[in-house]
């Protein structure tokens, strides 16, 4: 409870590891009330959150021993979707084709790279909450799975470059204010996020399709055909092309944020000719 205040902190005062824990303290002890209070009221609306989930998912009441890993698998998917970065890579790609710098500033970069510290870490809770559930389930076809994902040749090297990529290089450059501000190691940072996404996506798919059945004589093993490596690299082509015709065909930024940004300015730019900024809307 009282260390409860000491990301805030970090966050918006900018105070280091033990100076955030100390002011954390400090907080909690002159406003008990209202942290027990805020915390109380976050976990109310945390259930509320997991029950439309479990009702979304139809798994309000499990039937089976899988049926206990659905929620965190659920919320560990929705982090996921969240904390894969693509919005920092597509900021940091429109900074520099498009010469966005005075209107996605440093700034925003630090704002997201903060924000993404927090999604990261309640992701890689749920992660590891999903796979020791698993586990304990003692599920024969599932215990299978985690022994393929985990010791089998290639899934294992796999499953290490997914976790350094997907969270502990990310997370620990993202530590530093100097690389959170800096547009070319946000862009890099997110791109091993997306990796890591990715192969995620794949240790989850595949071998789920090789192990997670009844019948042992029915488990086989799987490698992709130069079709599905097409296939892969058309999506990652139309996801980019996608994003370039958005941008070139509606606006990036708001009518509104650049004529804001031009009210204090001494010319005005008309087409292709500067004009004195000599009238002015009030």
């Amino acid at each position: 409870l009282f260390a409860s205040m000491a990301l805030p902190a970090s966050m918006y005062e900018g105070s280091k590891y033990l100076t955030a824990i100390s002011r954390s303290f400090d907080l909690v002890r002159s406003n008990w009330a209202r942290v027990i209070g805020g915390v109380f009221l976050i976990t109310l609306l945390a259930l509320g959150l997991v029950l439309v989930l479990l009702i979304a998912l139809g798994t309000l009441i499990p039937n089976d021993s899988e049926g206990l890993q659905i929620l965190p698998t659920a919320i560990q998917y929705i982090a996921g979707l969240i904390s894969n970065a693509a919005v920092v890579t597509v900021a940091a790609m429109l900074v520099w084709l498009y010469r966005l710098d005075a209107y996605i500033r440093p700034e925003h970069f630090d704002a997201l790279g903060r924000l993404l510290i927090v999604i990261a870490v309640a992701w890689f809770y749920f992660f590891i909450l999903e796979f020791f559930m698993g586990l304990y389930s003692g599920h024969g076809a599932e215990v299978a799975l985690r022994d393929t994902q985990v010791f089998r040749w290639p899934f294992n090297m796999l499953f290490i470059v997914f976790l350094l990529t997907g969270f502990v290089i990310p997370v620990f450059l993202w530590m530093f204010r100097s690389v959170r501000r800096s547009v070319a190691m946000m862009f890099w940072t997110s791109i091993l996020v997306n990796i890591g996404m990715w192969i995620e996506r794949f240790l989850i798919i595949v071998p789920s399709l090789m192990r997670k059945q009844s019948l042992s004589f029915n488990w086989g093993s799987y490698s992709p055909s130069p079709v599905e490596f097409l296939i892969v690299c058309g999506s990652f082509g139309l996801v980019f092309l996608g994003m370039l015709v958005f941008s070139k065909l509606l606006p990036i930024i708001p009518v509104a944020d650049a004529k804001e940004g031009k009210a204090l300015s001494q010319v005005i730019q008309i087409g292709k000719v500067q004009v004195p900024a000599i009238y002015r809307e009030e």
